[in-house]
């Protein structure tokens, strides 16, 4: 029996790009060396400071900022990214604190600071009778006693629309699971 092909969000939007990319980067396993990228140093930086919050902290807004502040020395002073500008540095720690602030608003009013959470769900599920896994990590899931509130977080520049979020193959792929 062969093993089954496991599929994600990220490869299926290589497939979709460069369906010869897909080829080399997941069957043939061709690793290629990229350049560290800001925009995704930004999010990491943002995910591990929520994930820091929602499972060490008190829930303030002041100790959602304090993990921000840990995550982002920890990803911006260090010698695996190349030197970033003095105002882009600014620039990010101060997106980062606006977008957690935001964050922590939106949350608050939707009644979520309290609630339990799980971080980074990983999860696998087969595809009806092919040989498929969809795989994905989900970045917070929030229980409320009621219902369950699924959240993936994005840092970067580009607002969704209640359309863009209604056709997102990455947040249908979370509805299935």
């Amino acid at each position: 029996m062969t093993e089954p092909l496991n599929l994600s969000y990220s490869s299926i939007s290589t497939y979709k790009e460069c369906p010869l990319r897909w080829k080399f980067q997941y069957i043939d396993k061709i690793k290629v060396e990229e350049p560290p990228q800001r925009s995704l140093m930004f999010g990491s930086s943002v995910h591990k400071a929520v994930n820091g919050f929602y499972t060490k902290g008190d829930k303030t807004l002041d100790c959602l900022l304090g993990f921000w502040e840990e995550s982002y020395k920890k990803e911006y002073y260090n010698d695996s990214f190349p030197l970033l500008s003095t105002y882009e540095m600014a620039a990010d720690h101060e997106e980062g604190k606006l977008q957690l602030s935001n964050l922590y608003r939106w949350q608050q009013n939707e009644g979520l600071i309290d609630c339990q959470f799980r971080s980074e769900l990983e999860f696998s599920m087969p595809i009806n009778d092919i040989s498929v896994n969809l795989r994905g990590v989900i970045d917070g899931i929030f229980y409320n006693g009621k219902g369950i509130q699924i959240v993936d977080y994005k840092t970067g520049m580009k607002k969704y629309s209640k359309s863009d979020v209604d056709s997102n193959d990455q947040l249908t792929s979370y509805s299935l699971y």
